[in-house]
């Protein structure tokens, strides 16, 4: 089968294993067009990162709006679609996505037999106005197959009337060959943390919505040697600070901006419990939890909050707890602080669920599976 997959993920090479474990598999000849640079909130400008030697056509192409998730054209007048003639053409910006809607135009104009998938994070109805709802239902007419990436993007697309086939599968899978156990000793002692503390994690961005506030009230409240490793940035790092002082534990807190993809591994190691404290909002719940599942492959313990994806994520290899519960998250960070066996048994099992359900080459052939029954039926 030729495959089209046209989608900014897989600029960066972190990314580009799942493109490897697609080709890798008998009869895909897989061709892929990203864009020349992307833009997004904590990196302003993310040049493309060519694979070396890659077992799949790579192309990278210049576009209109940049970096605006959904709304960027590509400067082409088919996406290959012309030359290459593919089985499946497969977008990843959305169901109302722009670039959807080119592709899907493209398809009709140039491989109207092709078949059409698009993939989709979108799990919380947002207000559309014209032309947005437009695109939206042309998109959906042309989709032979949507790919969700959380149970509750299924349940809106239903909500909608949609009528094809949907699967739940996550956009990207975690790399078990580097986010794994290993000594986070070295590490610890770099920034000043002692052995013997409970460290507990955070790693995401300062805004609201990420709940990092319902954290720090509950660290404020903890007994013993603990330490709190935050790991990001954003708008609400000062509010965040100030809170942290008021509280008089700043003393307690290791802070570290950014971390580069190659390193962040081996913080996850330094960690006794990573938290995921998501809350909803009314234009945002969490789609998956990508820093909860490598936390999960790193064998460290994780709690996250009832937010969108995190529970059908965690399953029963973490403690969850109801968004914005302070009390609730306290019971289950001093249960970990003095339960030992908890935290190895709950990293045991976080361990497996990556393994059985979320690794690259595990996403790749739920992927492939969509694909042949695709173009040959279930």
């Amino acid at each position: 089968m030729k495959v089209l997959l046209v989608s900014h993920t897989y600029m960066v090479k972190a990314n580009q294993k799942k493109l490897d474990e697609l080709a890798a598999i008998p009869g895909v000849k897989l061709q892929v067009v990203v864009p020349l640079v992307w833009k997004e909130e904590l990196h302003p400008v993310i040049a493309v990162q060519s694979p070396e030697d890659p077992g799949y056509s790579f192309l990278s192409l210049p576009t209109f709006l940049t970096g605006r998730l959904g709304k960027a054209i590509y400067h082409s007048l088919d996406l290959t679609i012309r030359k290459f003639r593919p089985d499946i053409i497969h977008t990843e910006s959305g169901t109302r996505g722009l670039t959807t809607f080119q592709a899907a135009l493209y398809k009709r104009l140039f491989a109207p037999r092709s078949k059409f998938i698009t993939f989709t994070w979108s799990n919380l109805e947002k207000p559309m106005v014209f032309p947005l709802q437009f695109f939206e239902r042309y998109n959906l007419k042309q989709t032979d197959h949507v790919i969700c990436g959380n149970q509750d993007a299924l349940t809106l697309l239903r909500s909608k009337g949609y009528k094809c086939p949907i699967s739940v599968i996550p956009q990207l899978g975690i790399d078990t060959d580097f986010f794994r156990t290993r000594d986070g000793s070295v590490l610890r002692k770099q920034l000043n943390i002692s052995q013997k503390a409970f460290v507990i994690g955070f790693i995401g961005r300062m805004v609201p919505e990420k709940g990092l506030m319902t954290l720090v009230e509950a660290a404020g409240r903890l007994k013993g040697d603990w330490t709190l490793l935050l790991i990001g940035r954003g708008p609400d790092r000062d509010i965040v600070l100030q809170r942290l002082e008021s509280l008089g534990i700043a003393d307690r807190v290791r802070w570290v901006d950014v971390v580069p993809h190659l390193e962040l591994g081996k913080y996850y190691n330094a960690m006794n419990v990573l938290v995921s404290p998501s809350i909803t909002t009314a234009v945002w719940k969490e789609q998956f939890g990508l820093v909860v599942a490598q936390a999960m492959a790193s064998q460290v313990p994780v709690v996250g909050s009832l937010c969108g994806e995190t529970p059908n994520l965690v399953g029963d290899a973490g403690l969850l707890f109801p968004e914005g519960d302070v009390s609730a998250l306290i019971e289950h960070l001093c249960h970990l602080q003095l339960d030992s066996e908890l935290c190895a048994d709950l990293g045991m099992r976080g361990v497996k669920r990556i393994q059985e359900n979320y690794t690259f080459n595990g996403i790749a052939k739920k992927t492939h599976q969509v694909w042949e029954e695709v173009l040959n039926g279930p």
